[in-house]
């Protein structure tokens, strides 16, 4: 009797992973492939000025930039000496960003070592709009020499919250 006992314990069970080597099979291509397609862009922002760093005195000479989008067009404005330019909605509705991306290279041209703008957008403002205004905000497309080149405008893009009552017919 001793023998028979000896003999049930030293058998193992065997263990059946048939199944689970099939649903690895699947999974590890699937999750391969699937990782593929997920790319993130990233776009680096800052924060607008706070109101002590606000107070400090700034160079008289150089602008503090401001586009603000609103629900009517874009306002391009100074925060030092008021609005620079009002760009109504186009015809079919859209904001007309290219006529703003004009404006701010000829600001550009005046002040070439200016590399901030601020974007204010009030709270119902679409994420597709405001992706467009960094956009064209940061480079333009310039034909020169015979071949087109892309030049640098505003790359450090701070975001903030526009005046609730502020329009661009304002």
């Amino acid at each position: 009797m001793t023998v028979r006992r000896k003999w049930r314990q030293r058998a193992a069970p065997e263990l059946d992973i048939t199944a689970f080597l099939n649903l690895m099979v699947v999974l590890i291509p699937f999750l391969l492939l699937s990782a593929a397609f997920n790319q993130l862009s990233i776009l680096e922002l800052s924060l607008p000025k706070t109101a002590t760093e606000a107070a400090l005195p700034a160079p008289k000479d150089k602008p503090e930039l401001e586009l603000i989008l609103a629900v009517d067009g874009l306002l391009l404005n100074d925060r030092l000496r008021g609005p620079l330019q009002r760009f109504p909605n186009l015809e079919n509705g859209g904001r007309d960003f290219r006529a703003m991306q004009l404006a701010l290279a000829n600001i550009k041209l005046s002040f070439p070592d200016m590399l901030q703008l601020t974007v204010l957008a009030q709270p119902d403002t679409p994420y597709e709009a405001i992706i467009q205004a960094m956009d064209y905000s940061r480079s333009i497309w310039v034909d020169g020499q015979g071949r087109r080149t892309l030049k640098e405008l505003f790359p450090q893009v701070s975001l903030g919250d526009a005046p609730q009552t502020m329009g661009a017919s304002q």
